[in-house]
């Protein structure tokens, strides 16, 4: 989980969408700890993650694709990086 601090440079310093983001996972853990775990809530769940940075008038990208599982030992899974 990103730090406010990373999520505040990732939407460019917009504190009500970071504040929304953080409530909206306060909210899951909740629901998870009520259910017993929360990251069986998210097991099997896929997301599709892609960074973009300009350095030096040059732009690096970076996708990647990982699942979340249910496994304290191995929370995620990389199924491909690119």
């Amino acid at each position: 989980m990103a730090t406010r601090e990373a999520l505040l440079a990732l939407y460019g310093g917009n504190a009500t969408q970071v504040d929304d983001i953080i409530g909206a996972r306060a909210d899951a853990n909740a629901i998870g700890q009520q259910q017993g775990d929360v990251s069986l809530l998210l097991a099997g769940r896929t997301f599709s993650i892609s960074v973009q940075t300009d350095i030096d008038n040059r732009r690096y990208r970076r996708d990647a694709v990982v699942m979340l599982t249910s496994d304290k030992e191995r929370p995620y899974l990389v199924l491909a990086w690119d």
